[in-house]
C-alpha cells in the first residue's frame, strides 16, 4: 500500500470514477484532509484541470472519507508542476477579486 504524506500532492481516484489531484494536509485512520483539489478531465490537448469544488473554499482542508477511494497515486513531476501552477493562478485571481470589491 502507498504510503501517504502530508504537504505531498497525489491523484486520487474515487470509486464513482472522477479523478482529482489534490495536497494532502493531514491522515489519519478514516480520512485524508485534502487542500486544493483539481478534477482531471480529458480535452483534444491531452488532460486538464478544472477546480475540483465550486462553492467550496479550496484553500482549507477538505475530508476524503478513505473508502471513498479506489486509487492513490504518485504523480508525475510536470503534472505536479502543472497543479502548483493551477493553484498559484486561481489564488492570484481571487486575490484580484477581493481586491476590486
Amino acid at each position: 500500500m502507498i504510503q501517504v504524506y502530508k504537504n505531498t500532492v497525489y491523484s486520487f481516484k474515487l470509486i464513482s470514477g472522477e479523478e482529482f489531484i489534490a495536497k494532502v494536509d493531514e491522515v489519519n485512520q478514516t480520512d485524508i484532509h485534502i487542500l486544493n483539489p483539481l478534477s482531471i478531465t480529458l480535452t483534444a490537448q491531452g488532460p486538464d484541470t478544472l477546480p475540483g469544488m465550486i462553492a467550496g473554499d479550496m484553500s482549507k482542508p477538505m475530508q476524503l472519507n478513505k473508502s471513498a477511494i479506489a486509487l492513490i497515486a504518485h504523480v508525475q513531476e510536470h503534472i505536479r508542476a502543472s497543479y502548483e501552477k493551477g493553484i498559484e493562478e486561481m489564488q492570484n485571481e481571487s486575490k484580484k477579486q477581493v481586491l476590486t470589491e
